[in-house]
């Protein structure tokens, strides 16, 4: 909270030398010196050694905390403020992170942080209440959710030394019954390190295969199948075209060309073979 400053009150010496008796001497001024060292890291919060303490002025007079589950847990009930020390610097990247859970809905409650012991509303993360107050961003708690898991990036809203967390639990009516659960809170530095992922399409079907050079794929022409329109002088069983009526004549052949594809002479098998395969 700073430094402190005190005064030593010095009354008068009583003595039975007379040279002593009655000198009052000068008080003393003194500084009580803040060394406490703000954190940066992650700090996780153990209500046990961080002891809760009153916050505000008049606004604690209905509040009861309760510490529980080894530490771990704060339980507020009926109408005030509560705050622990502790000191952190705030940096754009810091996250409060905190499970959150409400039997009894309340006024406004929520969760903050201040450098002081005067209540600052605009440092107060509201996430449960009838009213609004505070930071709203984080308002979504539902009655009946049970508990709920928050993380805030606080240093989206604030950055620089604190020396407080606090707590709302607000609920100004002639018995006030609100009550508030924070655990596991634990403040850290998010890091700025992001992932990027790549995606690849990889084909999972296998490549066609070359053919060998050596492989062939023959296709033969019969032309006892094929019609020239009197173009066409069969000699035998033999693939032969007569050229009798014009030089060149052409056939049907389906077939794809590559790269591979070639022609030679088929050599004829004797007239006596009906069966010329095609």
């Amino acid at each position: 909270d700073g430094d402190t400053a005190y005064s030593i009150l010095i009354g008068p010496a009583g003595s039975d030398d007379s040279d002593y008796s009655g000198l009052d001497p000068a008080d003393v001024n003194v500084s009580n010196s803040d060394d406490d060292t703000a954190s940066t890291g992650t700090v996780l919060v153990d209500f046990n050694n961080s002891p809760v303490q009153s916050y505000g002025d008049d606004q604690n007079s209905n509040a009861t905390a309760t510490i529980e589950n080894n530490g771990v847990t704060l339980r507020i009930t009926g109408n005030g403020w509560k705050k622990i020390d502790l000191p952190y610097t705030v940096s754009a990247n810091t996250v409060i992170a905190f499970n959150f859970t409400s039997s009894v809905k309340g006024d406004i409650q929520g969760i903050g942080f201040d450098t002081d012991n005067v209540i600052s509303q605009d440092q107060m993360f509201q996430i449960y209440g009838s009213d609004t107050g505070g930071i709203g961003n984080f308002n979504n708690y539902l009655a009946g959710q049970g508990e709920k898991r928050y993380v805030i990036p606080i240093g989206q809203f604030h950055t620089g030394l604190i020396n407080h967390l606090t707590f709302a639990n607000i609920h100004d009516v002639a018995n006030p019954d609100a009550e508030s659960r924070f655990s596991n809170i634990s403040i850290y530095e998010k890091s700025t390190t992001t992932e990027t992922r790549i995606r690849t399409r990889v084909r999972t079907s296998p490549l066609p295969e070359a053919p060998a050079p050596t492989q062939r794929r023959r296709a033969r022409v019969d032309w006892r199948k094929n019609r020239f329109r009197r173009m066409f002088t069969p000699q035998y069983s033999t693939p032969t075209i007569g050229h009798a009526a014009r030089p060149w004549q052409r056939v049907l052949a389906n077939y794809r060309l590559t790269p591979l594809t070639g022609t030679y002479p088929h050599n004829p098998r004797p007239p006596s073979d009906p069966l010329y395969p095609t």
